[in-house]
C-alpha cells in the first residue's frame, strides 16, 4: 500500500508477502514520517497515521522482501510498480504478473479477476496487501488449473 507525499510522490507504506502454499511470509507497515505526508489515502489503502508512526524503516523492509524473494520466482499483479515502489529488481524469467495472463475477454484489474475467477471481493473498501497477493497466487492456481482462462463463473 502506499500514501502520497507533498512532493506529488507516492511512498511505501505497507508491503505483503505471501507464499504459493499462501502462507504470509511479510506483513509489515513502512515508517514515513507524519510530516511527509499529504494523503494516507484511507479510503482506498486502510493506512492511517497511527500504523507509520513506530513503523520498520523503508530500508529494513526492502531489505527483508529482497532477501525473501532472491532465488524465488515471485508472483502477483502489476508486480512492474510493486517493484519499483520498492526500488528492487527482479530476474524477468522468475517473474509471473498475473496480470499478463490470458484472461479472456474479462477486465484485468485484479479486484474484477478475483471477483469474476475466483468468487472473492477482495477490494471492497480499503485494500489488504496480503488479500491482494493472495488473490494473485490464487488467480494463478485458477489458470493452471484450467490450462488456460478459467470459464466466466455461473452462479446457480
Amino acid at each position: 500500500e502506499i500514501v502520497q507525499v507533498h512532493s506529488g510522490r507516492h511512498a511505501v507504506a505497507r508491503v505483503a508477502v505471501v507464499s504459493y502454499r499462501e502462507e504470509v511470509l511479510l506483513d509489515e507497515w513502512v515508517h514515513v514520517p507524519a510530516s511527509d505526508v499529504a494523503d494516507y489515502v484511507t479510503r482506498i489503502s486502510g493506512v492511517r497515521e497511527e500504523h507509520l508512526v513506530s513503523a520498520r524503516s523503508f530500508e529494513a523492509v526492502q531489505a527483508e522482501v529482497r532477501q525473501l524473494i532472491f532465488g524465488r520466482t515471485l508472483i502477483g499483479h502489476g508486480l512492474r510498480a510493486d517493484l519499483k515502489a520498492l526500488q528492487l529488481a527482479h530476474p524477468p524469467a522468475n517473474i509471473i504478473d498475473t496480470e499478463s495472463l490470458d484472461w479472456g475477454s474479462r477486465r484485468r484489474n485484479l479486484g474484477s479477476l478475483c471477483r469474476e475467477v475466483l468468487g472473492q471481493d477482495i477490494q471492497r473498501g480499503s485494500h489488504s496487501p496480503v488479500l491482494d497477493a493472495l488473490g494473485a497466487v490464487r488467480l494463478l492456481k485458477a489458470q493452471h488449473a484450467w490450462g488456460g482462462p478459467p470459464p466466466p463463473r455461473i452462479e446457480i
